[in-house]
């Protein structure tokens, strides 16, 4: 995904991205409220990680994995993954 593209998906789905503090344990998180999301990545990963991570949050997004319940976690995970 190139420059352009994140930034593309991040204005058309209303997203704000930042780089903070997380535990070591997570690499990124992303908070839904209402139509608006929030992307958390980790300042401790590498900045190509960084990038994965992103990526990976933003495919939740457009798969509409926030949309419904989090009953199967880990098949949204592998969907997120592909």
């Amino acid at each position: 995904m190139t420059d352009e593209e994140i930034q593309q998906i991040l204005d058309d789905y209303n997203i704000c991205y930042v780089v903070g503090n997380l535990p070591s344990s997570s690499k990124a998180f992303t908070f839904c409220h209402g139509d608006r999301y929030l992307v958390v990545v980790s300042e401790q990963c590498s900045s190509t990680q960084q990038r994965l991570s992103l990526v990976h949050e933003l495919k939740h997004i457009i798969k509409g994995h926030f949309q419904g319940g989090f009953e199967e976690v880990e098949i949204l995970e592998k969907e997120a993954k592909q």
